[in-house]
């Protein structure tokens, strides 16, 4: 989860510091979903590459 991480913490800080937060950072789009049911973002950022579920299918 290296490359990962260093991603969210590079988007983390562009977007940060324009004021927006985060609530969750997922290893799969099954994770995602169910971050979903607790959270309804105003902007989803996903990577197409998901494990078990991609961000094609994480779509409606």
């Amino acid at each position: 989860m290296g490359r990962t991480s260093r991603t969210f913490k590079i988007t983390r800080f562009s977007l940060g510091s324009r004021n927006c937060s985060f609530s969750s950072l997922t290893a799969s789009g099954l994770e995602a979903l169910q971050a979903l049911d607790r959270f309804i973002p105003d902007v989803l950022v996903s990577d197409v590459g998901k494990a078990e579920m991609d961000g094609y299918m994480l779509m409606p």
